[in-house]
């Protein structure tokens, strides 16, 4: 169990050290998503948050390599190994969306010149959330996040899209 303190929340585990100087890379939690961590993050030690202050940070979609100061060797490092990694909650970004599974199947889904694209299939998240649109036959992946999402009818099954440029051109070559 995790000493809780009102402003930390946990974002993921050190997962395995990465090269040899100490630095850790940490597996995040699903659906976290980071703003640049630059300060410091805190290793739940003995059910306590302590304080590391970071060096360096190298973000991915699913894991942060970090270098935190005074962690120099990897027997240092390894004393971290399957630690919780919490940060202050607003480093973490949250999205005024949410999204379920085949939430929107079977939506007509258009543009943002409301021009039909296609008809969705499935939602699905790959580090991001993904539509599945069959058009005209063929498979296509659009993007789906605050940006890209205009408006949904829910009761006329209509989504409607800003669908970054070219990227149904590709799918329409392949047909």
């Amino acid at each position: 169990m995790i000493l809780t303190i009102p402003n930390l929340v946990p974002i993921g585990s050190v997962i395995r050290l990465h090269g040899y100087k100490g630095d850790l890379k940490i597996a995040l939690n699903k659906g976290i998503i980071l703003k640049k961590l630059k300060e410091q993050v805190f290793v739940n030690i003995a059910q306590k948050p302590v304080p590391f202050f970071i060096e360096s940070s190298q973000q991915a979609p699913e894991q942060i390599i970090l270098k935190l100061k005074d962690i120099e060797t990897e027997d240092q490092a390894n004393e971290l190994l399957n630690r919780t990694i919490l940060v202050d909650k607003s480093l973490v970004k949250t999205s005024s969306i949410e999204f379920q599974e085949n939430e929107w199947e079977g939506y007509t889904v258009f543009d943002e010149l409301n021009q039909k694209v296609g008809i969705a299939k499935e939602l699905v998240n790959y580090n991001q959330w993904l539509l599945n649109v069959d058009i005209d036959g063929v498979e296509a992946m659009l993007p789906i996040n605050e940006e890209t999402l205009l408006e949904v009818k829910k009761t006329a099954k209509k989504l409607f899209l800003k669908i970054p440029d070219g990227l149904l051109d590709i799918y329409k070559e392949g047909k």
